[in-house]
């Protein structure tokens, strides 16, 4: 079993970025952490720190709309135990509105994962035949509110999600 987790949406809380992952990855390793956006400075700060302590980890991130003096860009895709994962802030594909443009996106990139901040707001959502993920807000407040998210991708390729809050990662 291959697992990633997403966070996004720091918005200068650096410390606890960096509390949230250092908690989840202590706790378990992963194979992938993707930072979606929106606090690009908090994730260089910390990401260097995380590769030493988990050295086997891919670390990955996109940028976000408030990200703009980084040359970072605001998609990637990538695979893990032959599932694709497409990743990406959001703020392009209107997903405060709706996941239709995120969905036509993820498909014709052939994924079957779509990681996705922005909304602050934090969702597992099974649309059209891929999963689309939303972690929340490493800024938003509150021990029971959503943090980060973890997929895990099974050998048969199946896929499941589960969303993980502040007062699991102590």
């Amino acid at each position: 079993m291959k697992r990633v987790i997403a966070v996004s949406d720091s918005h200068g809380m650096e410390a606890r970025l960096r509390k949230v992952l250092t908690g989840i990855l202590q706790k378990q390793p992963a194979d992938v952490v993707v930072f979606l956006g929106d606090g690009l400075w908090d994730w260089e700060n910390i990401v260097d720190d995380l590769r030493q302590t988990n050295p086997r980890t891919h670390f990955y991130r996109v940028s976000g709309n408030n990200d703009r003096s980084f040359d970072v860009p605001d998609h990637i895709t990538f695979s893990l135990g032959g599932v694709k994962f497409f990743a990406c802030h959001g703020h392009r594909y209107r997903v405060k509105v709706d996941l239709d443009l995120l969905e036509i996106q993820a498909v014709s990139n052939e994924a079957q994962v779509a990681l996705y901040g922005h909304t602050h707001i934090a969702d597992i959502t099974n649309y059209f035949n891929c999963l689309f993920v939303n972690p929340g807000a490493i800024s938003g407040w509150g021990s029971y509110s959503p943090v980060a998210a973890e997929v895990l991708v099974h050998d048969d390729r199946s896929v499941t999600a589960r969303l993980i809050t502040e007062r699991e990662t102590e």
